[in-house]
């Protein structure tokens, strides 16, 4: 852990020793969430252990593969699918 405090401290601290985006730093970023949890599942149903961290007001966005995928997939596939996936939920 590189340090405490919410994610966007985290990335601050992260983006400071890598700047990412210099040429243009007030590029609008899309809410990718979704994206970000179904990963995590395909991820943790290859053997992975992903940690995926979110803000709560953002989380809504991702609900679809929180209820149908990551919370269900071990029960249709007949307890064969672990999920050792790590959700961090912000407020």
């Amino acid at each position: 852990m590189i340090g405490v405090g919410s994610i966007f401290a985290l990335f601050l601290k992260i983006a400071k020793d890598r700047p990412l985006w210099d040429s243009h730093p007030n590029t609008n970023r899309y809410l990718q969430e979704n994206g970000f949890v179904g990963a995590a599942v395909g991820a943790s149903l290859v053997g992975k252990r992903p940690l995926v961290e979110t803000v709560s007001s953002f989380m809504w966005v991702a609900m679809d593969q929180f209820i149908s995928q990551a919370a269900k997939m071990r029960y249709m596939f007949g307890g064969q699918a672990k999920l050792p996936v790590t959700f961090r939920v912000s407020m």
